[in-house]
């Protein structure tokens, strides 16, 4: 009987109000799989209607059998007492989130490739994150094919244009590149972290309600602009026109929408 081993896990540890917590960069498919299947859970994004799952493609001691046919077989040691090398990350002061944004993008080169999206997601969590993802699912998702919104394109998209308004509304930076996707993905780093800084800092401090309403108050205005524009473009919004073909192309520019 042959035992592969698995890949080791990822984690950064956090000091947050004198507590260490821990923030996985690399296995959370890994520790959702074995959570769920020792504890009879639903598997994330799965369409079954029962809990649990059991083993398949695996050594035929183990095929077709779930967590408890293990523990009543005497198998169940063999997972119970078996051990994940884990790494963790220690950053000290002064904490700076972009060092981990760097650390997930250098170990996502096995497999199926996170998307920038997709790892801002993974770590800039919070109420800022949490609202973005569900605004961006419920405006924009009729203008992405499924396969992008899964990669989360809809929401980068409206952080792009939360990022642009930061930058030449609020801040007046000078000198800032608008060109090439690097400029772009950086801009969208920092404003995502930002945010996220925010956040902890008003748990910190009790002002979770005065971040929160600063939040709601963006994507409300936001909400306000897309609802004047698709009044009068309906479902041409945001679309280039082809003036050869005297049509509208059939995906969002992005440019546009950012206008």
């Amino acid at each position: 009987m042959i035992f592969l081993p698995l890949p080791s896990i990822f984690l950064v540890a956090i000091e947050e109000n004198s507590k260490k917590q821990y923030l996985i960069i690399d296995g959370l498919q890994r520790i959702t799989s074995i959570f769920s299947f020792i504890f009879n859970k639903k598997l994330p994004n799965s369409n079954s209607k029962s809990d649990g799952f059991s083993l398949k493609g695996v050594n035929k001691a183990f095929e077709g059998r779930t967590y408890d046919d293990l523990v009543q077989e005497g198998l169940s040691d063999n997972l119970e007492f078996n051990t994940i090398n884990v790494i963790e990350f220690n950053q000290s002061k002064p904490y700076n989130e972009s060092a981990m944004y760097s650390i997930f993008e250098r170990l996502n080169s096995g497999g199926t490739s996170l998307t920038d999206q997709q790892i801002r997601n993974s770590i800039y969590y919070g109420y800022f994150n949490t609202k973005l993802n569900e605004f961006s699912k419920n405006k924009l998702s009729k203008y992405f094919p499924h396969s992008q919104i899964l990669a989360l394109k809809n929401s980068e998209m409206m952080l792009r244009v939360i990022m642009v308004y930061h930058l030449f509304n609020n801040e007046r930076e000078t000198g800032f590149n608008r060109t090439g996707t690097l400029a772009y993905k950086n801009a969208m780093n920092k404003i995502s972290e930002e945010y996220h800084i925010q956040y902890k800092k008003a748990e910190l401090m009790d002002t979770l309600d005065v971040y929160k309403s600063k939040v709601d108050d963006l994507f409300r205005d936001i909400s306000e602009g897309l609802q004047s524009i698709e009044a009068i473009l309906n479902e041409v919004s945001f679309k280039k026109y082809d003036l050869i073909k005297k049509d509208f192309t059939g995906r969002i520019s992005p440019i546009l929408f950012e206008a």
